[in-house]
């Protein structure tokens, strides 16, 4: 959910309306009924100007659930990383974070390498707040486990941003995965870390990855670096 203080970044000046509630759950919300036309591309061009922007503003959340800045960081502190595993299996080939997380806090952060966090989508600009999954130049639908083990708590189409799972561990924290294809568990189902629970898909929001997975974390509703938690091998 974005916050009073939050501002977009963009060329225009005029006030973005408010998103509708979705009819779900008061914590998520649609976000606007746009669809992006343009492929999102990385020129030094861009890095400069996303690097001037980032110095000077603010940038909002991009993404449907509930959460604080992505500039805020709730780091886990009480989850083992023996309990957790990336979102999508280990045997898959050419697997890579087609964009990562937007973390001013994060050590060694420069304003280039926040620039490659940033999503342009609707004339401004909008921080990552997690991780985006794919296979570089590749259609096919991959599967998608769960990172973690727990309780279905969320199951929906998204308009926005596609197929839409959450799974909760009962203490708080949270595992999102969202630009889903297909889904294979449903509200209320108990899943088991690397239980596989749907495929990778497509959204409105960010066309231009195509065929991928948008995978995030929270803590208590404020988005978490999935760095903190996931393993530090694999993808």
């Amino acid at each position: 959910m974005n916050h009073d203080d939050d501002r977009q970044i963009g060329a225009e000046t005029t006030e973005t309306p408010a998103p509708e509630q979705d009819s779900h759950e008061g914590t998520r919300m649609t976000r606007r009924g746009w669809f992006r036309s343009k492929r999102v591309v990385y020129p030094a061009l861009y890095l400069t100007v996303a690097a001037l922007i980032i110095g000077l503003m603010y940038v909002q959340t991009h993404r449907e659930y509930a959460g604080v800045k992505p500039s805020a960081t709730t780091p886990v502190t009480t989850v083992s990383s023996n309990t957790w595993g990336w979102p999508v299996p280990s045997t898959l080939s050419g697997m890579s974070i087609e964009r990562g997380y937007y973390d001013r806090t994060a050590p060694g952060v420069t304003t280039t390498s926040l620039a490659k966090e940033l999503v342009y989508f609707d004339n401004g600009y909008t921080g990552s707040t997690g991780y985006d999954f794919g296979v570089a130049n590749s259609s096919k639908p991959f599967p998608v486990v769960a990172a973690a083990g727990g309780t279905v708590t969320d199951v929906h189409d998204s308009l926005l941003m596609g197929e839409t799972v959450a799974i909760s561990d009962g203490n708080g924290l949270s595992t999102i995965y969202q630009s889903l294809g297909a889904v294979k568990v449903k509200v209320g189902e108990h899943v088991a870390q690397g239980q596989a629970i749907g495929t990778s898909g497509f959204n409105a929001e960010e066309q231009s990855l195509g065929n991928h997975l948008f995978f995030e974390v929270q803590k208590d509703g404020a988005y978490v670096n999935p760095a903190t938690v996931l393993p530090k091998t694999q993808v």
